[in-house]
């Protein structure tokens, strides 16, 4: 997911929508092939910083308007940066359970928007295939309407740049003979 501008605010809802976007990919694997890989790993791990600082940072969660532990800016030998624990162990307890909660209840959401559109996946998958990769638009149209209905400008179709490299390798063959 790219932003189409720079980010500096978020609100609760859009964080929200973020981790239960992410958790698409896993819920998508599951549905239809009843297997769950490592290709959602980076979306988990999105998810799960973007809770974490909305109970950690943000004051976005069951635990209140409260900030817990420092950002610690140094950065030492290619670790990321560090968050000084400043609060009991059950209060760390209690934050992990809170970023777990966010991360549950999106995930379930997720489950419950992929279920009632499931057809779409199928619609998707196919979209993905043809064309490679599909603009928020055609995603968008899809969910909507469960069917691609606008055509996709021919130079974004994966198909015909394959059939153009293949144009371009026979006419080199051509002048070669």
């Amino acid at each position: 997911m790219l932003p189409s501008k720079d980010i500096l605010n978020y609100s609760k809802k859009q964080s929200l929508n973020q981790i239960c976007c992410c958790m698409g990919g896993r819920i998508a694997e599951e549905i239809k092939f009843n297997e769950q890989t490592s290709g959602a790993s980076s979306d988990i791990r999105v998810a799960t910083k973007m809770a974490r600082r909305m109970v950690c940072d943000w004051g976005m969660s069951r635990m209140g308007p409260l900030a817990f532990g420092e950002n610690q800016e140094h950065i030492f030998l290619g670790k990321e940066i560090a968050r000084e624990q400043n609060y009991s162990e059950r209060t760390a307890q209690q934050i992990d359970d809170a970023i777990s909660e966010i991360v549950q209840e999106q995930y379930k959401r997720a489950q419950t928007i992929l279920k009632e559109k499931e057809d779409c996946l199928e619609v998707l998958a196919q979209a993905l295939l043809q064309y490679e990769t599909l603009e928020g638009k055609y995603v968008y149209e899809i969910v909507k309407e469960g069917a691609l209905i606008s055509k996709i400008p021919e130079e974004k179709s994966a198909e015909t740049e394959t059939n153009a490299k293949v144009e371009v390798v026979a006419s080199q063959e051509e002048k070669n003979a």
